[in-house]
């Protein structure tokens, strides 16, 4: 399916797995948010999953390396596994995924859920109005289209929205 609408009402475009669907234009929908995509609705389709040894949220580690050796599983779904080319054991990646099980959001939230007030976009709280995630891995090892890896602070099930090359430029 190509990303031309053709003068219709709605329009679906297909890129990097984002179905964007366009509003009818009405009073809330200006030129200038047109221009910004802000009159777009973005539906995510999952790459892969993550299999983890947390099934709660209470006990998933806040960050990659509170989990120190603990392994996971990130299995990507097999289409997209030439993706995968020239990633290598021992590869640091950028993981991002979906909250699954996170609900609602405050915009002001405690650090580390105990510590001082702070803004939502200041810390790494689920809870965000977007409940989209960014982990940095460690592989381990490769068998087609599954990782092993290091560094998971993701419940078990997690989504994949889409795999990214680390790096700390």
């Amino acid at each position: 399916m190509s990303g031309r609408c053709a003068g219709k009402k709605r329009c679906i475009c297909f890129v990097s797995m984002i179905v964007c669907v366009k509003r009818e234009s009405g009073a809330e929908s200006s030129a200038h948010h047109r221009k910004r995509g802000q009159d777009m609705d973005m539906i995510f389709r999952p790459i892969g999953f993550i299999r983890s040894p947390y099934d709660e949220i209470k006990e998933t580690p806040k960050w990659g390396d509170e989990s120190g050796d603990t392994e996971a599983e990130l299995i990507l779904e097999p289409r997209y596994e030439e993706g995968l080319a020239d990633v290598s054991p021992g590869d640091r990646l950028t993981v991002v995924f979906c909250f699954h099980r996170s609900e609602g959001y405050e915009l002001t939230v405690h650090i580390r859920g105990t510590g001082p007030l702070t803004g939502l976009f200041s810390t790494h709280s689920p809870r965000r109005p977007n409940p989209i995630g960014v982990s940095v891995i460690t592989v381990k090892s490769m068998d087609g289209n599954r990782l092993v890896f290091t560094g998971v602070d993701m419940l078990d099930g997690t989504p994949v929205l889409d795999i990214k090359s680390y790096s700390t430029d």
